[in-house]
């Protein structure tokens, strides 16, 4: 059969299988009434956790954490190289320095720089956090969540003016997401 031939369906009947099988929903591990997509009159696989499953609240909660954490946490990676080779902070356009809040005089070259690690590292549970929200699971409500005490704790270190205001959005749409989550991944 020729790809060109192949369609896509999704059906919310239960589809026996084999003399003796279960039906396909069970047997995906989707449960009864829930859509089973097929390829070509076949179930297909890999496509039970999917974000098609997530509401738009969920994975506008997802996206925007995710943005975020790359907005704010990749920079810090070569500021801290900067940081290191030239022992200063580089501004941005000559109107502020970046990362440049009470920290940075309070701290050593080292312990900046460290403290910009684990700002990385905060920030990566973030983006975690918001590709499963983005997949509708609950745990990633909890990972983008979590981690906002440590957050405020570096806003305020590096007099960051924005992120307060995006985790205002992050928390209301969690918020709003919540009802839609998924407490545990479908079993296949």
């Amino acid at each position: 059969m020729t790809a060109a031939r192949r369609r896509l369906t999704v059906s919310t009947k239960a589809r026996a299988g084999r003399a003796g099988e279960r039906s396909s929903p069970d047997r995906l591990g989707s449960g009864l009434g829930a859509p089973v997509t097929r390829v070509a009159g076949r179930p297909a696989r890999g496509v039970v956790g999917s974000a098609s499953r997530s509401t738009p609240a969920a994975r506008w909660a997802g996206g925007v954490g995710v943005a975020y954490a790359a907005a704010f946490g990749l920079p810090a990676i070569p500021i801290a190289g900067f940081v290191l080779r030239e022992r200063r902070l580089p501004w941005l356009w000559d109107l502020f320095p970046m990362y440049g809040g009470p920290w940075w005089d309070a701290m050593t070259i080292n312990e900046f720089v460290a403290s910009l690690g684990a700002f990385v590292a905060v920030n990566a549970v973030v983006a975690a956090g918001g590709i499963l929200l983005w997949t509708g699971r609950r745990a990633g409500a909890w990972l983008s969540l979590a981690p906002l005490p440590l957050e405020v704790a570096f806003w305020i270190g590096y007099a960051l003016p924005f992120p307060p205001l995006i985790a205002l959005l992050r928390v209301t749409l969690v918020v709003v997401a919540w009802p839609g989550l998924r407490a545990h991944p479908a079993v296949r």
